[in-house]
């Protein structure tokens, strides 16, 4: 009965617009400000469930939101905070520099201690990016670049798995990418 009860007060639309909100308004979100120079603001993402290949199930999807480029590097879905560290330290900052800012989820590989602690010793600004609002990360670009990166892993696999036309796998890449295909 009272689950009964509970879900009738739920979707009732009389009670719902009776009921006063016991929280603070929602603020609105605001876009993050435009980066002025290459990899001065970095935004990170992880593709998961990969299968696995030489040890790895995922990658690392590193963007500079200025120039839009990325590093791709693969490691575990299961991947620390100090691993995740010593990745970016070694594949983004000997290459890039110290970003002003990263932009990341909510996940948990971001919100350590350890992370926290790092970014104030660096004195690097960490903004987490919501869930299913493209504004706070520009458009969502380090989705969007997972996203036709794990195309073109999938094209990939089915390019050298199967003997098309009789042409050389790399001819039928050249070709994918020449024609826009991703």
């Amino acid at each position: 009965m009272r689950r009964f009860v509970e879900d009738y007060v739920q979707t009732c639309d009389t009670c719902c617009r009776a009921k006063m909100p016991r929280h603070h308004p929602y603020g609105l979100l605001e876009p993050l400000p435009i980066p002025s120079k290459p990899w001065q603001s970095i935004s990170l993402d992880f593709i998961t469930d990969l299968p696995d290949s030489k040890g790895f199930n995922a990658i690392l999807t590193v963007v500079d939101r200025y120039t839009k480029m990325a590093h791709f590097v693969p490691c575990t879905k299961e991947i620390t905070s100090e691993e995740n560290t010593g990745i970016i330290m070694h594949e983004v900052f000997r290459h890039h520099g110290l970003p002003h800012s990263i932009i990341s989820d909510r996940g948990p590989q971001f919100v350590s201690k350890f992370w926290k602690h790092l970014f104030k010793m660096l004195k690097v600004t960490c903004n987490l990016s919501s869930g299913y609002h493209p504004q706070t990360n520009g458009q969502a670009i380090t989705k969007m670049i997972g996203q036709i990166f794990y195309t073109l892993l999938n094209l990939l696999i089915i390019i050298l798995s199967t003997p098309l036309l009789g042409l050389h796998h790399s001819t039928l890449i050249s070709a994918i990418i020449l024609a826009g295909v991703c």
